[in-house]
């Protein structure tokens, strides 16, 4: 897996389909990010998005 990076401290700026941006904490776990990044499997997304 090819983690993100950016200059900004504790976490990353995100592009989402829907036109929003959310900053993405640094801790986010494996598993929510591999479902924020895969939308069309319909996985629900934790708490910790």
């Amino acid at each position: 897996m090819t983690n993100a990076s950016t200059g900004h401290t504790g976490g990353i700026n995100g592009g989402l389909a829907d036109g929003s941006v959310r900053f993405i904490r640094e801790g986010i776990s494996d598993a929510v990010w591999w479902t924020a990044m895969t939308p069309d499997r319909g996985d629900i997304l934790g708490a910790n998005w």
